[in-house]
C-alpha cells in the first residue's frame, strides 16, 4: 500500500501529482493570504506601540520642561522632544508604507477566496437628512465613494506636528536662545 504517495491509497489523489495539484496549489495560497493577514496585522500593531511609545517619551520631555528649574535642562528637552516628533513622524510614514504593501497583497489574494474585506462608515452613509450628510461630507474625506473619518494617520500626524511645534516654540523662547 503506497500511502500519502500519489495514486496511494492514504491520501487525496490528485492528477500529476503532489507537485502539480490543485490541493498544492490551494495549499500555497491559504498559506499565502494567512502570511500577508499576518503581515497586515504586525504592521498595524506596531504603528499603535510606535506610537504609545512616542506619547511615552513625549511625556517625558514635557515632564522635563515644565518641572526643570535648570533652564539649560529645559532647553535640552525641549530639542529632544523636537527630535522624538521627527523620528516617530518618520517611523509612522514607513510603517503605513509597509500596511499598505500588505494591503495591496491582501487586495490581489482575496478575491481567489471570494472574499472582499472594505472599510464601510455604514451610520454616516446612511444619514436620512441631506444636510446631516452634507455636514459631514464638508469635515470628511471620501474613499472609494464611502465617508471616511477622521483617521488614525490623520490624528497621529496631527499629535506629531503639534509636539514639533510647541517643541520649536518652547526653543525659539527659551532665555538661552533669546541672549
Amino acid at each position: 500500500m503506497n500511502v500519502g504517495r500519489p495514486g496511494g491509497s492514504g491520501g487525496p489523489q490528485h492528477k500529476g501529482g503532489f507537485g502539480n495539484s490543485t490541493f498544492n496549489n490551494d495549499m500555497r495560497l491559504d498559506a499565502a493570504l494567512k502570511h500577508v493577514r499576518e503581515l497586515h496585522q504586525f504592521f498595524a500593531e506596531l504603528r499603535s506601540k510606535n506610537f504609545d511609545f512616542f506619547l511615552i517619551l513625549l511625556g517625558a520631555a514635557a515632564g522635563a520642561i515644565v518641572t526643570q528649574n535648570a533652564s539649560s535642562i529645559r532647553l535640552y528637552a525641549a530639542v529632544a522632544a523636537a527630535i522624538i516628533c521627527v523620528v516617530f513622524f518618520g517611523l509612522d510614514a514607513r510603517t503605513i508604507e509597509m500596511i499598505a504593501d500588505a494591503r495591496r497583497e491582501l487586495e490581489k489574494l482575496e478575491p481567489q477566496f471570494n472574499v472582499n474585506v472594505h472599510r464601510v462608515d455604514s451610520w454616516a452613509d446612511r444619514a436620512k437628512r441631506p444636510f446631516v450628510r452634507r455636514l459631514l461630507e464638508c469635515f470628511t474625506p471620501r474613499l472609494k465613494g464611502r465617508l471616511s473619518f477622521i483617521s488614525h494617520k490623520v490624528m497621529y500626524r496631527a499629535v506629531f506636528v503639534l509636539g514639533y511645534l510647541a517643541s520649536i516654540a518652547i526653543i525659539w523662547f527659551h532665555p538661552l536662545v533669546l541672549e
